[in-house]
């Protein structure tokens, strides 16, 4: 499991507004533009909008884990999913539409930008 801690911020209608608890190593390293954590670590210093039924207060910390499997899928969908599509769709469209190379493109870039409006808008 990765977990990672956050302070609650704030607590409106059961949403809690977390804030990272902040990494000094990651935040001071040199290497932080190019590595995965350094991005991360970035990422959630943007406050960060849960729905929990808890009885937490203002200023207790709350510990979110995800497991890695579940990480790993969530990965796959981001990344690999959208150009996998891409590409089937490209490889279909120019078995279907020999000639016609814009209409191929795009259909292509069509079936990429409808895979990110759909990860975005998934449950």
């Amino acid at each position: 499991m990765i977990s990672k801690e956050f302070t609650i911020k704030s607590i409106k209608n059961n949403q809690f507004e977390l804030e990272s608890q902040h990494t000094s190593g990651c935040l001071s390293c040199t290497a932080q533009k190019s590595c995965g954590i350094g991005v991360l670590a970035k990422y959630f210093q943007k406050p960060l909008f849960v729905n929990i039924d808890n009885n937490k207060q203002v200023g207790d910390t709350i510990e979110l884990q995800i497991s890695e499997a579940q990480l790993l899928k969530d990965a796959f969908m981001v990344y690999l999913m959208p150009l996998l599509l891409m590409f089937f769709v490209g490889f279909v469209s120019l078995w279907a539409f020999p000639n016609n190379d814009f209409l191929v493109a795009s259909l292509s870039m069509g079936a990429l930008l409808l895979s990110f409006i759909y990860l975005k808008n998934k449950p």
